[in-house]
C-alpha cells in the first residue's frame, strides 16, 4: 500500500508542478515525484487557450522560458525536443482544435 500527500486527495485532477509522496511504510516517506502534464503550462491540470498563450508569448519573447519555474519549462517543452518555440504553440493549437492529441507517455529527456 501507498499512502499520497493529503493534497492529492483536494484535487479532482494532476496538474504540472503538482509533487506526489510515496509512502510504502506509513508514516516513512521514500520519494517525492512532480508531475508535468505536457500543455500544461499555466498547471492547473487543463491543456487550453491560456497555455498556449503563454507558450506563444515565449516564441515571441515577450516572456523568458527561464521565468517559469522547471515543471512549467517541461510543460512548455510539448514535443519534448528541448526548446520552447512554434511547433510546441502548434501542438498546442492542434490538441484544441481536437487534430492531435499531446501524448504525455513519451520521453525525450
Amino acid at each position: 500500500n501507498f499512502y499520497e500527500d493529503e493534497e492529492y486527495f483536494a484535487e479532482d485532477r494532476l496538474f504540472t508542478g503538482m509533487s506526489v509522496s510515496l509512502y510504502p511504510k506509513e508514516g516513512v516517506k521514500a520519494d517525492c515525484y512532480y508531475v508535468v502534464i505536457f500543455g500544461d503550462v499555466t498547471g492547473d491540470g487543463y491543456i487550453d487557450e491560456k497555455d498556449a498563450f503563454i507558450i506563444n508569448m515565449i516564441c515571441n519573447e515577450v516572456i523568458y522560458i527561464d521565468e517559469l519555474d522547471f515543471a512549467q519549462q517541461l510543460a512548455a517543452d510539448v514535443n519534448r525536443d528541448g526548446v520552447v518555440d512554434d511547433l510546441d504553440f502548434e501542438y498546442i493549437q492542434q490538441n484544441l482544435l481536437k487534430q492531435n492529441r499531446i501524448n504525455q507517455s513519451a520521453t525525450t529527456y
